[in-house]
């Protein structure tokens, strides 16, 4: 049993507990001062991916159809995308959050670059983010470069069986190629396949299945 010292004073129970909670308290108010200080670099990740992939998929729309893409996501949507990556909603935590946590973890450092551990995570979340608002396949980048390589008379069909031959590991189906090619606030066809020929691969993929 450990001897009480002269002149240490001992605490209650009731005593230990405010000063545990006060500690909670000023590390919870800590904790949100961080995540929010992340605001401001969590837009311009989430504006660049939104330029990058706009551009991306506004390059073949020139190419092919001589079409301007502007960007394609509007600044209400950017904010939305900024807030959710941020502060997360009422079911689960912000993808900021989640990043703080793990560096927060015994040993989440360790041999670890924290500048790359929080730019890259924000910059990778934010494009997946983009992504999904504007229903890009996590794919998508890599589909339209091979677009681009095979040049603007390329029917979606042989882009299709190209992707198919270097990437079978990753069964590309024609909705998530047509996805990756035409934005999706234009009503304009990429790689214009007709539909009868869209639908007669698809049954055939299904089949094959």
């Amino acid at each position: 049993m450990a001897r009480r010292r002269h002149g240490e004073r001992y605490r209650s129970a009731d005593q230990l507990r405010r000063i545990l909670q006060r500690t909670v308290g000023r590390g919870t108010r800590e904790r949100v001062s961080l995540v929010h200080a992340f605001e401001p670099f969590v837009r311009t990740s989430v504006e660049k991916a939104n330029f990058s992939l706009s551009q991306d998929m506004g390059v073949l729309q020139q190419e092919q159809l001589n079409n301007h893409c502007d960007n394609l996501l509007d600044d209400e949507a950017v904010d939305n995308i900024v807030t959710n990556l941020v502060y997360g909603d009422n079911d689960s935590a912000s993808e900021v959050d989640k990043l703080v946590t793990q560096s927060l973890e015994p040993g989440g450092l360790d041999r670890c670059d924290i500048d790359r551990l929080f730019r890259y995570g924000v910059w990778s979340r934010s494009r997946a983010a983009v992504q999904r608002a504007i229903g890009d396949p996590h794919i998508g980048p890599k589909i339209r470069k091979l677009a681009r390589s095979m040049g603007p008379d390329t029917s979606l069909g042989e882009l299709l069986d190209e992707y198919r031959r270097l990437y079978p590991r990753e069964h590309l189906s024609w909705e998530r190629a047509h996805k990756a090619l035409v934005p999706p606030l234009a009503q304009v066809a990429t790689f214009a396949a007709d539909t009868s020929e869209m639908d007669r691969r698809t049954a055939a993929d299904s089949e094959e299945l």
